[in-house]
């Protein structure tokens, strides 16, 4: 590879990394044809979206919750304690789950 060819590659990469830096936060929100919004009981609004429609796909859960920020600088999480439970459910069973502060007033999780 000669010089002119190793430059024009450092300048891809650079340029790649720069429009990546640049991405919005709503551009990498998920397919909304893989995408459903409900609202719990106290109005927060729950993002629940897959990767794919496969058996093996994740399936990621986003919710907006102030209420249970009870910490502003620490890490809070939903579904540990018996008022909050979470639980997930399918035809063979259901298993407790946790959702996690990712954000402030967000918190999020995948299974």
């Amino acid at each position: 590879m000669n010089r002119d060819s190793k430059k024009l590659c450092y300048c891809i990469i650079i340029a790649l990394i720069i429009m990546i830096l640049s991405l919005k936060k709503s551009d990498a929100q998920p397919n909304p044809a893989n995408t459903q919004g409900i609202t719990n009981v106290k109005g927060s609004p729950i993002l629940i979206y897959r990767d794919s429609f496969s058996p093996t796909s994740k399936v990621h859960i986003v919710i907006d919750a102030p209420d249970f920020n009870s910490d502003p600088y620490a890490i809070d999480t939903i579904g540990d304690d018996l008022e909050n439970k979470i639980i997930i459910s399918t035809r063979e069973g259901s298993i407790p789950y946790r959702l996690v502060e990712t954000g402030t007033n967000t918190y999020s999780g995948s299974t």
